[in-house]
C-alpha cells in the first residue's frame, strides 16, 4: 500500500508550509519524499509515517542519510531486523566492516532556557553578543550527542533520574564490535542564530575554547592562531552545572567512531539548490562536517565518506593536533 506522508492537516511549521504549495519546489519535494519513503520503508521504523508531521526535521534527516548512504556507490546499506530489538537507524557495510548510523535532530530548546537560539533577528546588521549563542548551541549539540552515545547506547551507565529514561535497554549488546557514527542535524536552529564556524563545532567535542584570537594575513586569509584549554563550559552559565567537552579527547566514548554534523535545513530536500539559486551547495546538497574520534575502537578510515569538511586529531603523548583532511 502506498503511503502519503503529507496526509495530516497539522504538523511542524515547515511541514505545514510544504502542504500549502507556496513555492514551486514544495510539490516536487512532497512527491520525491513520498516516493523515497515508499521505496525504502523496509529500512525505516514502522512508526515513521505517524511521527513524520510532528517530528518533521528529524524524519527528513533520517531520509537524507538514507539517500546519502545509497548515493555513495560503495558499501551496502542493509535492512536491520529490529523487531523488538533496539538498534540504530541504519546498518552500512563497507570493505567488510560494519558501521551503524544513528540520526538525531535536536530542537532549538525552550525560549526560557535558550533565548538566543529562539530569537527572531530584526535590523541589519544584527548586533548582539554571539558568544551567548555559542554556549546555547554547544549545549544543544553536546546534549544530542550524549543522548545517542550514552542514553541510547547503554542507559545503565547514566543517571536515570537526570535523563528520565523510558527505556532500560540500549544498542551496546547488539552492535558492540562494530563502528558507530552519530549524525546530528542542527536544522531546527535558524542559520542566523548558529555560530556557522567549524571551530565552535570542534569545541563541542575537544577540550578547547571555540577560539580566542584570529589573525588576517596579507593575502586576506583568516588564520586561527590561538585556543585555550577548556575541558568544560557551564550550562546556562551556572558554575554548578559544568558540561564536559572532553568527548573525543579521551577514551570515554571509544565506542563512537565519528560524528557527522549538518547545519542547514535546505540540504534535507532533494537538490533544492536547483530551485533556489541563492543556495551554494554542490550537486549532492552536502554540507556535512565529519569529526573523527581518535580514540575510537573501530575507526572510520579518512575520506571514506564524501563530506564538505573532515577533521581528525593526531595524538603524540600529551600533545595532539586537529587537522582538516583535504579532499
Amino acid at each position: 500500500m502506498t503511503v502519503n506522508l503529507f496526509a495530516s492537516s497539522m504538523g511542524h511549521s515547515l511541514y505545514n508550509q510544504l502542504r500549502r504549495d507556496d513555492v514551486i519546489w514544495h510539490k516536487t519535494a512532497r512527491d520525491f519524499l513520498n516516493e523515497q519513503y515508499n521505496q525504502n520503508k523496509k529500512l525505516l521504523d514502522e512508526g515513521f509515517p505517524k511521527k513524520f508531521p510532528a517530528e518533521f526535521l528529524r524524519c527528513l534527516w533520517e531520509l537524507k542519510l538514507l539517500r546519502y548512504l545509497t548515493s555513495i556507490k560503495q558499501g551496502n546499506l542493509l535492512l536491520s531486523t529490529k523487531d523488538k530489538i533496539k538498534l540504530p537507524d541504519f546498518k552500512w557495510i563497507i570493505n567488510e566492516k560494519t558501521y551503524y548510523f544513528e540520526a538525531i535532530s535536536p530542537t532549538k530548546g525552550s525560549t526560557k532556557n535558550y533565548p538566543y537560539l529562539n530569537t527572531q533577528l530584526s535590523g541589519m546588521p544584527p548586533t548582539r553578543d554571539g558568544t551567548i549563542g555559542h554556549r546555547e548551541y554547544r549545549e544543544r549539540i553536546t546534549g544530542a550527542f550524549r543522548e545517542k552515545a550514552v542514553c541510547n547506547y547503554n542507559p545503565y551507565v547514566c543517571d536515570m533520574n537526570a535523563c528520565n529514561h523510558n527505556h532500560r535497554t540500549g544498542y551496546k549488546t547488539h552492535i558492540e564490535g562494530n563502528g558507530y557514527i552519530i549524525a546530528i542535524s542542527m536544522a531546527d536552529i535558524d542559520f542566523m542564530n548558529q555560530p556557522m564556524n567549524w571551530r565552535v563545532d570542534l569545541s563541542c567535542f575537544f577540550p578547547i575554547s571555540p577560539y580566542m584570537t584570529m589573525d588576517i594575513n596579507r593575502a586576506g586569509s583568516i588564520q586561527d592562531i590561538y585556543h585555550s584549554f577548556c575541558p568544560s563550559f557551564n550550562k546556562g552559565n551556572k558554575k554548578e552545572s559544568p558540561i564536559n567537552v572532553d568527548i573525543f579527547g579521551s577514551a570515554e566514548y571509544s565506542h563512537v567512531s565519528a560524528v557527522i554534523i549538518s547545519r542547514h535545513w535546505p540540504v534535507l530536500f532533494p537538490k533544492l539548490s536547483q530551485h533556489e539559486p541563492v543556495l551554494s551547495f554542490d550537486s549532492s546538497d552536502n554540507d556535512f562536517m565529519l569529526i573523527h574520534n581518535p580514540y575510537a575502537i573501530h575507526k572510520l578510515p579518512p575520506k571514506t565518506l564524501p563530506v564538505e569538511s573532515e577533521f581528525i586529531a593526531g595524538i603524540n603523548g600529551d600533545t595532539w593536533t586537529i587537522q582538516n583532511v583535504k579532499k
